[in-house]
This record gives C-alpha cells, structure tokens and sequence, in this order.
C-alpha cells in the first residue's frame, strides 16, 4: 500500500494539492482547508493519480519521488488522487 497521503505539486501556472482518493470528498476539502489555508470553493477539482518514480522535472533536472498525472490510474502503483487546481488555471 502506498504512503501517499497529500502533497503539492509545482511546474503548472499555479501549484496543484492534491489528496489521495482514499479519504472522502468532505475530508478531501477538510485536508486542503488545513494544509493551504483557503476554502476549496476557490478550486475546481479532477481526477487525477501520482505515482513513486524517476523523471525529469520541467528544469530539466533528474528527479525521484512523486509524480502527478491527470486520468485514471492504469496500473496498480498508481494511487488515485482528487487534484485541486485554481479556478481560472488551465
């Protein structure tokens, strides 16, 4: 099972949260509250999945650790998240 919970994510225009699907929507926007300080009304929110691996970030520099990606998960290392992205944000 993995270890992630939530996390903030950057190289958008604006950083993402985003909070694993295994807790509920209501404790999702509890999470989001607590950790970033504004109301989750300001967002709009997807699916998403992160994954644990190796990539290169948008710097062009090699990374580990995890990686955000939007969809349903299509293996089992993925853990679905619900991602909070900024109203107005691509």
């Amino acid at each position: 099972m993995s270890k992630f919970d939530f996390g903030t994510f950057y190289g958008e225009q604006a950083p993402i949260f985003a909070v694993s699907r295994r807790f509920s929507r209501e404790e999702a926007d509890h999470i989001y509250t607590e950790e970033i300080g504004d109301s989750p009304q300001v967002c709009h929110v997807v699916n998403g999945y992160v994954h644990f691996g190796f990539g290169v970030d948008d710097f062009g520099e090699k990374q580990h650790g995890w990686w955000l990606a939007y969809g349903e998960p299509q293996k089992r290392t993925h853990v679905p998240v619900y991602i909070y992205k900024l109203k107005g944000e691509p």
